[in-house]
């Protein structure tokens, strides 16, 4: 069974025939919904006249969810009084249910997201005139955050518990999401993947982030702190941009309670300058000096619980 197109539950909706129309156009709060080929990209603004606005990109959204568009972090921003700019990924609708995450890559009808949803994205957050931007999403919704970082400058990019390569363990779902996305049983190294699959996102920073980069893992979540987090921070460990934040939450893949990230998020929304927000969100640098020369060792008991 395929998710069936259902804007009920959003009082304001607005439609564009084409990317053009929506960037010409002013926006007001509400659902924006872009048609490009035979799908449309649904886009949420919620204007609270802040100077600051989150840009959520959803984590793998669970079978029982059987409608489309997905656009959350309503409660994630309310508390904070900041404005929210949400996307839901336009692929969610071409597979079954079962089709949970598709990392915000494109499929046919779209073509590559990354080039035509950020624009997008730019135009919203121009409208709510925007001073700070935080790109938030946990697990593929953090590898859509920081794969989109590269075109918003000087942005906070908040990742949780975030998959950073698509190729590395735990096994990412490519089939599906190929099968759907490109009616292709093609692999990462056939055409499609290679196109569409940008695969380790630390090869796309390897001179430097243009954003600062705060990744919050789970210490539980061994899988992800050993094959995701720790290759990733290693490959990118002299850069005064990254920032991590490790706590034990419990064994798993599991997200921090809903309030503990509205105080992250409030912190970064806070502060006089993004340096500033960053630390009092407890946040350190990841960069390695001469008596911190092995990553690895500064995390290794992690692997004692």
């Amino acid at each position: 069974m395929k998710r069936q197109r259902d804007l009920s539950k959003w009082p304001t909706q607005f439609e564009y025939p084409s990317p053009q129309d929506f960037l010409s156009s002013e926006l007001q709060s509400g659902v924006h919904s872009i048609r490009i080929g035979q799908q449309f990209i649904d886009i949420y603004v919620e204007n609270r006249s802040s100077e600051v606005t989150l840009v959520n990109f959803n984590a793998a959204v669970p079978s029982r969810i059987t409608t489309v568009p997905v656009l959350l972090g309503h409660s994630l921003t309310k508390s904070t009084g900041i404005n929210l700019v949400a996307v839901s990924d336009p692929t969610l609708a071409m597979g079954d249910v079962d089709l949970t995450v598709t990392w915000y890559l494109g499929n046919q009808e779209t073509g590559k997201l990354p080039p035509v949803l950020a624009p997008l994205i730019q135009h919203a957050l121009s409208s709510v005139k925007t001073k700070r931007t935080i790109l938030f999403g946990a697990s593929g919704g953090g590898y859509a955050a920081v794969l989109y970082g590269q075109f918003f400058p000087d942005s906070i990019v908040f990742g949780v518990n975030p998959r950073l390569d698509l190729g590395a363990r735990p096994a990412a779902a490519i089939d599906k999401y190929l099968a759907a996305a490109h009616n292709s049983d093609a692999s990462m190294e056939d055409a499609a993947g290679k196109e569409f699959l940008p695969g380790k996102l630390s090869n796309l920073y390897k001179k430097s982030l243009p954003f600062d980069l705060c990744i919050y893992q789970n210490l539980g979540d061994k899988n992800f702190l050993n094959h995701q987090l720790l290759p990733f921070a290693t490959d990118l460990q002299n850069d005064p941009r990254l920032f991590t934040k490790v706590e034990w939450i419990r064994p798993g893949h599991v997200v921090p309670q809903g309030a503990r990230l509205r105080h992250i998020v409030s912190c970064l929304s806070s502060g006089k300058s993004r340096e500033d927000a960053i630390i009092n969100a407890g946040f350190t640098p990841t960069v390695l000096n001469s008596r911190d020369s092995n990553l690895a060792k500064r995390y290794a008991h992690l692997n004692t619980w």
